[in-house]
């Protein structure tokens, strides 16, 4: 049995944060998350070498050579910037899948030591959806979104710096009106964790609905009875049907 198969043992009951599923694949997570923070300074080099080619271009004795110079190195730094956000984001989808791997042998491990009364208390189909749709989802955070957030996280800071090297005035410029930025992106999620918890909730319905249904599938087709007829199914579907178009409206 593999190391990570040992830990995955002496920890099947302890609950995981978000930490410690980065522990799940150590090595992978650092190298997307040092490949998206590199990729990040690249791509301030090119708008660096701009700001460069023009001061050459505008000096009284313009240099063709230097200004070709300062263009190779943005179209080098363009090139370097791909390779490592390509780099990051394949390092962080392997790290994901190994992650859900690792998680759902963790999950089904523990099933296999749990009393037969968790299982009155369960169905199978929140048992089936924790355990492919709700570890599942983690994979578009750790793939997708954890290198995201992290240049969304570097580039600001970044990007002051640069500013105030070139020119602190308009760097204070830039930075007057991000006050209203904040403010207005907190008016326009108001609300949204609890719609989330909704949509959460709409979701589970209708896959317990759709188990039932497929369960009761051969009484439907030996009374003659139409999908209507199983109610519970159809009005979850229009409910978040209806839902979704509320929000969309919003």
């Amino acid at each position: 049995m593999t190391r990570d198969h040992d830990a995955v043992d002496m920890t099947t009951t302890r609950p995981l944060t978000h930490t410690g599923l980065l522990k799940l694949a150590p090595g992978m997570f650092a190298l997307a998350i040092s490949c998206a923070v590199v990729s990040t300074l690249l791509s301030l080099v090119p708008l660096w070498c701009v700001y460069k080619i023009a001061q050459v271009l505008l000096s009284p004795l313009p240099d063709a050579h230097a200004a070709l110079l300062w263009g190779l190195w943005a179209l080098t730094a363009v090139l370097l910037r791909w390779l490592a956000m390509t780099l990051s984001h394949v390092t962080a989808h392997l790290a994901a899948f190994e992650l859900l791997r690792q998680l759902r042998s963790r999950i089904a491990r523990h099933l296999g030591e749990v009393p037969l009364s968790f299982f009155s208390q369960h169905s199978s189909t929140d048992l089936r959806r924790t355990l492919s749709d709700d570890v599942g989802a983690l994979e578009g955070f750790f793939a997708h979104s954890l290198p995201d957030s992290i240049c969304a996280a570097v580039m600001p800071p970044l990007t002051l710096i640069v500013l105030f090297i070139v020119d602190w005035r308009l760097a204070l410029a830039c930075v007057a009106p991000l006050p209203l930025a904040f403010l207005a992106q907190m008016l326009m999620v108001r609300g949204s964790a609890e719609r989330m918890t909704q949509w959460q909730g709409m979701q589970q319905r209708i896959s317990q609905s759709f188990s039932e249904y497929l369960r009761g599938i051969q009484v439907v087709k030996s009374f003659g009875l139409t999908s209507l007829r199983v109610g519970s199914l159809s009005n979850d579907i229009h409910d978040a049907a209806e839902w979704v178009a509320g929000f969309a409206r919003k």
